[in-house]
């Protein structure tokens, strides 16, 4: 175990296509890349036989994130509940910065379940009695159903929902909600554009008539528009966009950069990686960038840096 906390606490969030898809080397180069980021909180999509033999895929993935000759540090995994397909999500903690408070599900509807932790952030000699704990998530929204994505997105506000008894103050005498993170493939767009976001296709870009269906709602009249629900229940739920808060408190648009290439006849480049966190989060946000995984996933990788002095502050109860 390292003697001293990391500064800097890294979050990654990556949809990783089919873990692989079977091939050892792009599974491998995968892993390698994200290792070097030094992940202490990572979510996951479409891990693929992650829980074939004994969730052998798993414990590979794993020993795979666990810094070299740093075997204390090798992170614990969990996968979320068997989905319609074999695309699991996941989640993985380092022991040095986070600690496991409790494992639990979401009800229906999940095509993929999310996979759900409480985590509590390592106390180190020196810090404050940041007990507080974070609800975590990551999940993969529905690609066909508008609908089946509001439902999971209503989901998701539970997590900035979850109150701590031991945590009261006279605002909230029945405790504080925890903190939330929300990791997650929307499969849909962001709402309320800014400048410098990428703009919704509108549905005449868009010649792919069932990706019409998949991610186009009823609007007024005859008209049909970009679904942008998910994004707009979780900001409403208290949990925001971190690229937008980043690129509104620096005014700067280079958090918005696509996550996805996207296919011309589906509306080309896409934002729908998106990690959403509510205020306590936020305060400790230093920095956001996305990570090119050209030649290993149609998706980019995003990468949150937090800073862990604000975060202690932040989990620091109050009353």
């Amino acid at each position: 175990m390292t003697v001293a906390p990391p500064e800097t606490i890294n979050l990654i969030w990556a949809n990783f296509e089919n873990e692989g898809k079977g091939d050892k080397k792009l599974w491998r180069d995968f892993y390698t890349l994200v290792r070097s980021l030094e992940p202490h909180l990572f979510g996951r999509a479409e891990m693929q036989g992650a829980a074939n033999n004994g969730k052998a895929g798993l414990l590979a993935a794993e020993k795979a994130l666990t810094p070299p000759e740093q075997p204390l540090l090798r992170p614990r995994g969990w996968l979320g509940p068997p989905a319609v397909s074999d695309n699991r999500t996941g989640i993985f903690t380092r022991p040095d910065v986070f600690e496991p408070v409790n494992e639990w599900e979401h009800g229906t509807p999940w095509g993929i379940p999310p996979t759900n932790l409480t985590i509590r952030l390592v106390q180190y000699p020196g810090d404050p009695d940041c007990r507080r704990e974070i609800c975590v998530a990551a999940a993969h929204h529905h690609y066909a159903s508008p609908l089946a994505r509001r439902l999971e997105a209503d989901e998701l506000t539970k997590l900035a929902d979850k109150r701590d008894m031991r945590d009261r103050t006279k605002d909230c005498p029945n405790g504080r909600p925890r903190e939330a993170i929300v990791f997650y493939d929307a499969n849909s767009y962001p709402a309320d554009s800014l400048d410098g976001d990428l703009q919704p296709p509108d549905l005449s870009k868009i010649p792919d008539l069932r990706h019409q269906v998949h991610r186009m709602v009823k609007g007024p009249g005859s008209t049909f528009i970009p679904d942008c629900e998910s994004d707009r229940t979780l900001r409403r739920a208290g949990m925001e966009d971190i690229a937008r808060h980043l690129a509104v408190t620096k005014e700067d648009d280079r958090y918005l950069a696509r996550t996805t290439a996207g296919y011309p006849d589906q509306g080309g480049p896409g934002r729908i990686d998106r990690v959403h966190a509510t205020d306590g989060i936020l305060a400790a946000v230093e920095d956001l960038e996305v990570i090119d995984l050209s030649g290993l996933s149609d998706h980019d990788a995003v990468h949150v840096k937090l800073s862990r002095r604000r975060l202690v502050e932040s989990l620091t109860p109050t009353g």
